[in-house]
């Protein structure tokens, strides 16, 4: 446990470099084959969704045709020469010690 972190599930590093060695030994050794072969049976196949509704297709159709015939319009505006930008990206700086 850190003192800037109070979170009892927080790792510290010690702990850390340990589990990884542990980890690194376990498959050197060939141990995690093994492990997988005594877990549980995998589970059942999901089943395939149902079908959606008639209703429902006809509906989704509808709206990406109409989401196909804005972008038509808003790709085909053209932009006067030297007109500004609609919006301009410029990165925050990270804020540290503040979680």
């Amino acid at each position: 446990m850190n003192a800037r972190d109070p979170k009892p599930t927080a790792m510290n590093r010690r702990r850390f470099v340990h589990v990884v060695a542990a980890s690194v030994a376990a498959i050197l050794a060939g141990g995690v084959p093994r492990a997988r072969a005594a877990a549980a049976p995998r589970a059942a196949a999901p089943k395939p969704p149902k079908p959606l509704p008639a209703a429902l297709q006809r509906e989704l159709r509808t709206q990406e045709k109409s989401l196909a015939d804005v972008l038509k319009v808003v790709r085909a505006y053209d932009l006067p020469p030297g007109s500004e930008p609609a919006t301009l990206f410029r990165a925050l700086r990270a804020r540290r010690g503040v979680r």
